[in-house]
This record gives C-alpha cells, structure tokens and sequence, in this order.
C-alpha cells in the first residue's frame, strides 16, 4: 500500500507560518522588559527610564533589551560584588531580568506561542 500527499500553503497561511517566530520571538522579549520593569533599580530613574525607551531591539536573528545608561552593567552585576546592597526601592535588584525569565519565562513563551502560533 502507498500513500501519497501533498500539501499546499494558502499564500496568507504561509506568510503566517513565515513570520510567526519573528513574532514569538518579540513578543517574549517585550513582555520580559515589562514584567522586569518595577525590579529595575532606581535611584534617579535614568536606568528604568532607558531600559524603557531602549525598547526591544532587534539585532540580526535575535531582539535584545536593556538600558542605553552607561552604569547599567555595575547595577546588573552589583549584588555579586556587595554583599549587602542597599537598594533605593523594595522590589528592585540586580540580574532583573534573569529574575522575571526565571519567574515567569515559561508563561511569557506560551502567551507569545498562543498569541502568534499557527492556529
């Protein structure tokens, strides 16, 4: 017995199918930047306000995020060199955004999958 297919695209399915993880993809990292929002230190605001501004970015295959300050990366790494930080506000820390990917990364991935997934 043989069985033979053949599958054809309908053009606006396909355009779907090619664009979806594009779409996953900056889908997951804007909705890390605004879980992470409120846990991003803020002193004067300036690192809150560009990682903001800053927005997703896309870069080659890839989006990134984070903050045009140029004192973002000693915040980012501040809680492994101090041993006891004093931060401006309850809730920020350093590694903010490993921290929401760490808490919230596999719902922000099925609400982007089930957001841009082929239906």
């Amino acid at each position: 017995m043989e069985v033979q297919a053949k599958v054809r695209f309908i053009r606006k399915n396909l355009q779907k199918v090619e664009q979806a993880p594009d779409k996953i993809m900056y889908a997951i990292a804007s909705a890390t930047l605004d879980a992470s929002f409120k846990k991003i230190p803020k002193l004067h605001g300036d690192t809150r306000q560009t990682s903001k501004a800053a927005g997703v970015r896309k870069r080659g295959n890839s989006y990134v995020i984070g903050s045009y300050t140029d004192y973002a990366s000693y915040i980012w790494d501040l809680e492994d060199r101090v041993q006891d930080v004093n931060w401006s506000e309850p809730g920020t820390m350093s590694h903010w955004y490993e921290d929401t990917w760490k808490k919230k990364g596999q719902k922000i991935k099925t609400e982007a999958i089930n957001k841009y997934g082929i239906k």
